[in-house]
């Protein structure tokens, strides 16, 4: 429990035993009691029968109201305790939500890793083939490699001819369309 709400509880337990001690001595008490003078002066038979009138038995409206304040007391500690129980059993179900939530966060985070790392082996994967191509038409003649340039589309053959040296690029754009040399030439230019 919470340290607020166990304070809350002795408090309250403090609290009903001081009320209840004090409704304990004050129905014990005599209502009226009487000088000793004014007993002396009934005689005894009186004094008995007004004795046992105010036994601790009788109801008096003081004993009564006590009783009732008594009782509404007793009803307030066990809602206070209900509503602790029902505070604990929320925090408890907030605690498993936590807990769950926190697993899918990992989990989460577990294929975000595994996403990211298989993008990089991917990207690896591709420019490995890209060093590859670019090694194939570096070895090519011109006007081969041009032949085979202008039939690839145009974010690839600015990808490879960005990776070779410039006479090589120089002398495969010499062999392509003008127009398809003039795309080239400004892919290259925006990518630097």
């Amino acid at each position: 429990m919470k340290k607020g709400t166990l304070i809350t509880i002795v408090l309250l337990l403090a609290a009903k035993l001081v009320v209840g001690a004090f409704f304990l001595f004050a129905g014990h008490a005599d209502p009226a009691p009487m000088s000793a003078a004014a007993a002396a002066s009934q005689g005894p038979t009186e004094s008995a029968t007004e004795n046992t009138a105010a036994s601790p038995m009788a109801a008096t409206p003081a004993s009564i109201e006590s009783r009732v304040d008594f009782e509404q007391l007793m009803r307030r500690e066990i809602e206070l305790k209900q509503e602790a129980l029902q505070l604990e059993g929320q925090r408890k179900e907030l605690a498993a939500i936590q807990r769950e939530l926190d697993q899918k966060i990992e989990r989460l985070q577990q294929l975000r890793g595994e996403i990211l790392s298989g993008i990089k082996q991917k990207e690896a994967i591709e420019n490995e083939k890209l060093q590859h191509l670019i090694k194939a038409y570096s070895a090519m003649k011109p006007q081969n490699a041009a032949d085979l340039v202008e039939k690839l589309n145009l974010q690839l053959a600015i990808d490879i001819l960005a990776n070779m040296k410039s006479p090589e690029v120089a002398g495969i754009l010499s062999f392509l369309a003008v127009e398809k040399a003039a795309k080239i030439s400004e892919g290259l230019v925006a990518r630097q």
